[in-house]
């Protein structure tokens, strides 16, 4: 017997071939496992996009400042090669400096590329 607009597996009557046919479709369950999978890839999604990398030292973070850093009130405070750290948009960085004189020093910082070396004001420098 045909049934119109089924498919031709359930021109049979027979409840064990239709049973079988529906097992073949469903045979994949959500378990307790599979809804932890779930949350753990939606987790590493959602830290990726925000920017979880916020630990300090790392590149993209910003530390808090070493109640040991001091200001830098003249040249003879740092030289060529010197670690300082650099304030940058609120946050604290490692950096190297690469040239001193006149009122700002070039540095690099630490972990990031070429392009981000600047010239700063001493007031934004700290040393340990």
């Amino acid at each position: 017997m045909g049934y119109d607009g089924w498919n031709d597996e359930f021109d049979n009557s027979d409840a064990r071939e239709r049973e079988a046919y529906w097992r073949r479709w469903n045979r994949w369950k959500w378990r307790p496992r599979d809804y932890l999978y779930l949350v753990m890839c939606v987790v590493a999604i959602i830290a990726i996009s925000v920017g979880v990398r916020r630990c300090a030292g790392g590149r993209g973070a910003g530390m808090v400042l070493p109640a040991d850093a001091r200001e830098i009130t003249r040249a003879s405070d740092v030289s060529v090669g010197s670690t300082v750290l650099i304030e940058w948009n609120g946050s604290w960085y490692e950096g190297t400096v690469l040239v001193t004189g006149g009122d700002a020093i070039r540095v690099h910082y630490t972990g990031w590329s070429d392009s981000w070396d600047e010239d700063v004001p001493r007031a934004r420098l700290r040393v340990r």
